[in-house]
C-alpha cells in the first residue's frame, strides 16, 4: 500500500534514511560552514560508500539536508555548492 502512496517500496525508503544517514556523517567530517562543490563531495562520497550511488538520490537527499538546515546549497545547477551547517 505504502508504494500507492508514496510512489516508493519500503526498501527504497529504508535505502534513501541509510544514505541520509552515512551522509550525514561524511558531512560531519569536514569543518563548519566549509564550502565544497556539490560535484566533489559526489566523488568522495562514492569512493567511500559500500554500494552503487545513483546521482539523483543523491541529489535527493542533499535535498533533505537542505531542508531540515543542516546545508545550505547555493549557485546554479552546474556549480553547486554545499556548506555544512551544523
Amino acid at each position: 500500500m505504502d508504494l500507492i502512496t508514496t510512489g516508493r517500496s519500503a526498501t527504497e525508503r529504508s535505502v534513501l534514511k541509510d544514505m541520509y544517514a552515512s551522509l550525514k556523517a561524511f558531512l560531519q567530517e569536514l569543518a563548519s560552514n566549509h564550502t565544497m562543490p556539490v560535484a566533489d563531495l559526489y566523488t568522495q562520497y562514492k569512493e567511500q560508500a559500500s554500494g552503487d550511488v545513483p546521482r539523483g538520490e543523491f541529489d535527493e537527499v542533499l535535498n533533505q539536508l537542505a531542508e531540515e538546515d543542516l546545508i545550505v546549497l547555493a549557485g546554479p545547477a552546474r556549480a553547486r555548492t554545499v556548506r555544512r551547517m551544523f
